[in-house]
């Protein structure tokens, strides 16, 4: 199913936007984020710490729908459902994790005691995966059959639940002022491409990760050259 709606970082390069646009349908409307004041830098600009998508609609903290609501009108007028919610969210982590989960078909993938109570409600239906990585979504890249990860916890778990992983080397992903990023975050996937934000040759894993890929019948098509990124992902729906 083609989706409808893709929220972008703002930060991204505006070429970067330009290569996306060009390589997915026309009728894919392409939403930038503003920063979500209630958590730290540079999280607050990501995606993947603002909203959640589950079921075709979006999941948000009340207080970034209020602060964005030209925003979420348009969202809105293309059929995409807005649910929000109060919440605690904060700063420093875990408050500020409560939407950074893994949401599939199938199952859910998160910290289950940081995550949005609001979202596992939205869940409901769906195998809770419960990890202790707390940056579930961000640290994990799903190409829909399968997992590209380095974290122990979410690679032990999701192979213990039946689905492919493959595990790389932690670090290589640029995420300033941390010493590093996450692969989840550093990529995209909109249908059967999967967008980096960067080039994954520049990854020690990058051959296994773009064998990985293909195998499971996916294009990779690098957003802009150099080192991976994390931007946060993006929120596809």
């Amino acid at each position: 199913m083609t989706p409808r709606a893709v929220f972008l970082p703002r930060d991204l390069p505006c070429d970067a936007v330009s290569v996306l646009r060009e390589n997915i349908p026309d009728e894919v409307r392409l939403f930038p984020l503003e920063p979500d004041g209630k958590l730290a830098f540079p999280e607050r600009a990501h995606p993947d710490m603002i909203l959640s998508a589950v079921d075709g609609a979006v999941l948000c903290d009340a207080d970034y729908f209020e602060a964005n609501k030209g925003l979420f009108s348009a969202v809105c007028a293309l059929g995409v459902g807005v649910v929000c919610e109060k919440t605690e969210r904060g700063e420093k982590y875990p408050s500020s994790v409560l939407y950074n989960a893994l949401v599939t078909e199938g199952f859910v993938m998160c910290r289950k005691k940081s995550v949005s109570q609001g979202l596992l409600e939205l869940c409901k239906g769906r195998e809770v995966i419960d990890v202790s990585q707390g940056y579930a979504s961000c640290s994990t890249l799903w190409d829909g059959a399968g997992a590209v990860t380095a974290d122990p916890s979410v690679y032990n778990a999701l192979t213990a639940y039946g689905i492919e992983c493959l595990r790389i080397r932690q670090g290589y992903i640029k995420l300033d002022p941390y010493g590093y990023g996450f692969i989840g975050g550093a990529s995209m996937r909109v249908g059967d491409t999967v967008f980096t934000f960067g080039s994954i040759e520049t990854h020690p894993d990058g051959e296994e990760i773009k064998a990985f890929l293909t195998s499971h019948g996916k294009k990779i098509i690098p957003l802009f050259d150099g080192l991976l990124i994390d931007f946060g992902s993006a929120v596809v729906v």
